[in-house]
């Protein structure tokens, strides 16, 4: 029984992995850059010369736009992850 008491409060304080801790410290600087990509193709989305002149690239920039949202998206899930595990939430 002393034993369970004491590994309670042991999980509280958890620490993360270094590994963990290193994924955490990449993640904004990741995210920052995700959203920059993002805003620079919805940018050129934006563009109408785009759709009169190179209507074949629209596609590809979609589909970059969705790629991209999707990496962005799984980024700040790993982010909130890691941030809840470091804080034992």
């Amino acid at each position: 029984k002393v034993k369970s008491a004491s590994e309670k409060p042991k999980k509280k304080t958890e620490k993360l992995s270094y590994k963990d801790q290193r994924e955490l410290d990449a993640l904004p600087p990741r995210i920052e850059s995700l959203e920059a990509e993002l805003d620079d193709l919805q940018r050129q989305l934006s563009d109408p010369e785009l759709y009169r002149s190179q209507g074949q690239q629209v596609t590809e920039l979609q589909a970059a736009v969705a790629r991209v949202q999707t990496e962005l998206e799984q980024a700040y899930e790993r982010w909130e992850i890691l941030e809840s595990l470091k804080t034992g939430a």
